[in-house]
This record gives C-alpha cells, structure tokens and sequence, in this order.
C-alpha cells in the first residue's frame, strides 16, 4: 500500500492547492485577521438564505 501526503501551507495556499494572492508575493493592504475571514471585519456578519422562485 502507497500513502500519498501533501501538506500545503494555508497561509499560501487554498484547502484545494491554489496559491493565494500573498503567497505568490501580490501586496494587498492591510493584514489579515485571525481567521483570515471575511468575519473578520468589523461589522460584517455572514449568513444563508434559501430563495425559492417560482
């Protein structure tokens, strides 16, 4: 049996292996927060909804 591990950095890269902005070296303002979330921001709440048309 073969057990393949890849272990990629979040602060780099996306759970499906993406680079991120910041960890290809693109300068964004600011830092990010402590989730790296858009909850994060003050004020800002996340929610769902569920539209039925028709």
């Amino acid at each position: 049996m073969i057990l393949h591990v890849t272990r990629t950095d979040s602060t780099t890269h996306t759970p499906d292996g993406r680079p991120r902005a910041r960890g290809v070296g693109i300068p964004l303002r600011g830092d990010p927060g402590p989730l790296n979330a858009l909850t994060d921001v003050a004020g800002v709440q996340v929610g769902t909804t569920t539209l039925v048309d028709g």
